[in-house]
């Protein structure tokens, strides 16, 4: 361990640190949750707008990435809702653990391998699936900007040619 001159060793007060990291990882896990819906919302909202935007028009070559961007949109609900499922499911195997634990009075390494076990898919796929939600998003409104400024071209040729 390297030490300055100057600094001491300062005893942990280990129940203190276990409980604010509790404090922390609910913390965290409202934000994901938080992080989430929101996400789910703005896909919502996207879709919707979308949809409104082209009620009145004929279907067209130009709204190819329109409805590319719906897709990844509704993917993004899709995923959002895959995580949240797949934390529910590690939520009630925690709940079962603890339960057991509570029950038997002790636990033994082989009982914490194996929820280990049973938990390490399905907060791989959380992980994943909570990536993917925020990236299909992103890709959704990358392809929205790209059909307003495909038909923004659209619209100035065709104007061009009234004024020739």
């Amino acid at each position: 361990m390297n030490t300055n001159e100057n600094s001491k060793a300062v005893p942990v007060d280990k129940e203190a640190l276990k409980e604010s990291q509790k404090e922390t990882q609910k913390q965290y896990l409202e934000m994901q949750y938080k992080y989430i819906y929101y996400i789910g919302a703005l896909s919502v909202a996207s879709i919707g707008f979308a949809v409104q935007q082209t009620l009145e028009q004929p279907i067209k070559l130009s709204q190819i990435p329109l409805g590319i961007a719906i897709i990844f949109w509704g993917l993004s609900i899709f995923k959002g809702f895959k995580f949240l499922e797949l934390m529910l499911k590690i939520h009630e195997i925690q709940f079962g653990y603890n339960h057991t634990a509570i029950k038997v009075g002790f636990i033994t390494d082989e009982f914490n391998k194996l929820f280990e076990d049973m938990t390490k898919t399905p907060m791989s796929k959380a992980k994943n699936n909570h990536k993917y939600s925020f990236t299909l998003f992103i890709l959704g409104c990358v392809l929205f900007i790209l059909w307003r400024i495909i038909e923004m071209i659209i619209i100035y040729y065709n104007r061009l040619e009234c004024y020739s």
